[in-house]
């Protein structure tokens, strides 16, 4: 493989690093092909493993990892937040908490009290991969079933009509960038229909950058401050829906991933680029 391919074949995020290190003299090491990152200035080391960079501590990364403890931790502050709640495999109700009662009559509870439109996820995912989206007492045991078989934690929430779904990105304090998340639409007989009821630019959602002067910029980042600082964390990504009038926290992201938005624009790399620009520099203050 010649060196213009290789360089094809790196993730976005490597070569926007390489670029930001080559202009900051950053000496920076790629192992475990470029998953794991070493950057390295005036004795200094920082490290980032896949999109989570080491200014983070683990416990704030791990409980942005989690949506069910982001949910608690929040819940807790007073922060509104997307209830998650957590369903574990059976297996691990039994041998590591040695409980005999299983998680049924507790999920379809809460799947009732939802009228059965509540939404599954793998507890650790992200990118709107693997969700489940049920309307019926047989659509949730076929999906938790087919679930389990996959992950050992599931994270259950109600099915809201969101309105809109905005990302925050956070560094220490402060916002660098929000954008909404406009899902795919057509139009039907003179109306706006949405293709799409999920926001993820993966899924084919457009950014559309927002006004920092805007009322929703001001509610949407005052917010994502809030649930930030809650759990102390220093650099993140955080999805904020409007619900019936309501902000609330949908969930917080260790990893910050651009790829899918620097991806979209060269004005949009370049502010992705300026936003890890900041977070390399705060390793080496």
């Amino acid at each position: 493989m010649n060196k213009e391919q290789e360089n094809k074949n790196k993730r976005p995020l490597v070569k926007l690093l390489q670029e930001i290190t080559k202009e900051e003299g950053v000496e920076m090491k790629t192992f475990s092909r470029d998953w794991i990152i070493t950057l390295e200035k005036n004795g200094k080391v920082g490290r980032i493993f896949g999109y989570n960079f080491s200014l983070n501590d683990s416990f704030s990364a791990k409980a942005a990892q989690d949506k069910v403890a982001t949910t608690l931790l929040l819940q807790d502050e007073n922060i509104p937040v997307l209830e998650h709640v957590l369903v574990s495999h059976p297996r691990i109700l039994k041998d590591y908490y040695g409980r005999e009662e299983g998680n049924w009559d507790f999920v379809k509870d809460f799947a009732k009290k939802h009228d059965y439109k509540i939404v599954l996820k793998p507890n650790n995912g992200g990118g709107g991969n693997g969700i489940e989206f049920v309307n019926s007492e047989i659509d949730l045991e076929i999906a938790i079933q087919d679930m389990h078989s996959k992950n050992r934690d599931i994270a259950i929430s109600p099915r809201l009509d969101i309105n809109e779904e905005i990302r925050c990105i956070y560094l220490d304090g402060e916002i660098l960038l929000a954008y909404k998340k406009e899902r795919p639409s057509e139009i039907i007989d003179g109306e706006k229909v949405f293709t799409s009821n999920q926001h993820n630019l993966s899924k084919g959602a457009e950014p559309i950058i927002l006004d920092p002067g805007s009322d929703e910029y001001r509610q949407a980042t005052e917010l994502a401050i809030k649930a930030s600082e809650a759990i102390g964390i220093r650099f993140s990504s955080t999805d904020v829906i409007l619900v019936n009038g309501e902000y609330k926290i949908l969930e917080i992201n260790s990893g910050v991933f651009m790829n899918n938005f620097m991806g979209y624009s060269e004005e949009n790399y370049s502010i992705a680029k300026e936003i890890h620009r900041r977070a390399l520099q705060k390793m080496f203050d």
